[in-house]
């Protein structure tokens, strides 16, 4: 997914509660060189669901709220990006948290899988509104 993105001329960032080592964990993976940056919490001071790491996030890649696509697996990161404003958010049921939980943050979307969000980002108005074409 991270390689068609990249394709597409998408920019695509990483948000996460973890320390700086959420960036040797994604050299140890190979996709360090996938991902356009990484935003962990030493860089941030107040944490999910306020947006400050998103926000910063977002400065970071030079993205306007009205192009972000956030995908989180948690209710505290459906949160964080409607406090930011950011175009649409996507729940992703793998991960700590279940469909449920996720439901009740009101998502834009909900997904069980990232093939899921390869589809939805096919959406001709969900790619006019989220992709920097600058």
């Amino acid at each position: 997914l991270l390689t068609t993105l990249r394709k597409h001329g998408y920019k695509t960032g990483i948000f996460t509660g973890f320390n700086a080592l959420a960036n040797e964990r994604l050299r140890q993976v190979g996709l360090n060189n996938l991902v356009d940056d990484v935003v962990d919490s030493t860089q941030y001071s107040k944490h999910k669901p306020d947006p400050e790491g998103l926000l910063l996030s977002m400065k970071k890649l030079n993205v306007q709220a009205n192009e972000v696509v956030y995908v989180g697996d948690s209710p505290l990161d459906i949160n964080a990006g409607k406090a930011a404003f950011v175009a649409v958010t996507v729940g992703i049921t793998h991960g700590f948290n279940n469909r449920a939980s996720l439901e009740a943050a009101a998502p834009d979307y909900c997904i069980d899988n990232l093939s899921q969000l390869d589809d939805l980002l096919a959406v001709p108005s969900l790619r006019y509104n989220s992709r920097d074409d600058t």
